[in-house]
């Protein structure tokens, strides 16, 4: 129902949602619904920036990066164990965003693809 009513107001992509300003958007959603979905698209295009340093982790779930060795996931990446503490934090932030079953079966590449 909500995904009905924000394409009718040409909320399209996660970088329209975004934008949006939840105080002035359709009416039949309210106001706290839409700054969550703002949030939450916050949330995930700020993993985008991410992607080049992500690719060797493209084909796992989110769920298993949050919740994978964090030695593994540098040694995969070859980035600084501070480094992957930032993603998994990102991650596990991503975690409260998402329903739990998206959050344990999307890949990152599925993800990520949604950014496109």
């Amino acid at each position: 129902r909500y995904a009905e009513l924000l394409r009718g107001a040409g909320i399209r992509s996660l970088n329209d949602l975004r934008g949006i300003d939840p105080c002035a958007l359709p009416a039949g959603i309210p106001s706290v619904k839409l700054w969550e979905f703002k949030t939450k698209a916050e949330i995930v295009l700020g993993l985008a920036a991410d992607r080049t340093r992500l690719a060797p982790l493209l084909n796992r779930t989110v769920h298993d990066l949050a919740e994978g060795s964090s030695a593994e996931l540098a040694r995969l990446t070859g980035e600084s164990p501070t480094a992957v503490d930032e993603l998994k934090a990102k991650l596990r932030l991503l975690q409260i965003a998402l329903d739990e079953e998206v959050f344990a079966t999307v890949t990152l590449r599925e993800l990520l693809s949604e950014l496109d």
